[in-house]
């Protein structure tokens, strides 16, 4: 099984003009953090992702780490833990989909609330704050799934999910570009 790319479009667009779809956000291990150190188990990720409730907060999609999480350019409409950690499902505005595709962003990197912090929706453990996208700043968790290069553009997931293990992500490409360059 080849890894997932950390961001994967889908090829339809949300009815508010947003584009749909999946980030790679965070895996167990130690990692660095202010002040100190952050150990996430496995437990840790399947708790974050089991207590996030976008109807109660939703964590915006920002560029870097501003301090007021804005400007919001997408938001996080749930989390799910895989076998390679937490992903969450995005939507964001199209100028991101450029930047991302342009290559100016190529990590991610996500803010999270201790437990007990103000502001936490869910107080009794780690809550997601929001996701951000990095440019020349390397993110602290290492690992995550692999960026697309830019010049491979953004797969929309329907290429990546739906074609037959035999074909190649080059001829999955070539499909993709192809439809997206017709009239």
């Amino acid at each position: 099984m080849q890894p997932s790319p950390a961001f994967q479009l889908d090829s339809r667009e949300a009815a508010n003009g947003l584009r749909r779809g999946r980030i790679h956000v965070l895996r167990a291990g130690t990692w660095p953090a202010h002040p100190r150190d952050l150990t996430l188990t496995d437990a840790d990720l399947s708790a974050i992702a089991a207590a996030y409730e976008p109807a109660a907060y939703r964590a915006p999609v920002v560029i870097g780490h501003p301090e007021d999480d804005h400007p919001a350019y997408g938001w996080a409409l749930g989390l799910s833990l895989a076998d390679d950690g937490l992903w969450a499902e995005v939507e964001v505005t199209p100028e991101l989909v450029d930047a991302i595709e342009a290559g100016h962003y190529r990590a991610v990197s996500v803010s999270l609330w201790p437990p007990g912090a103000s502001g936490n929706p869910k107080p009794e453990g780690w809550s997601l704050k929001h996701i951000g996208f990095l440019g020349a700043k390397p993110p602290a968790v290492k690992g995550l799934a692999p960026r697309i290069r830019p010049t491979a553009a953004i797969l929309p997931r329907r290429f990546l999910l739906r074609q037959p293990d035999r074909v190649s992500v080059g001829g999955r490409l070539a499909h993709w570009l192809a439809l997206r360059s017709a009239p």
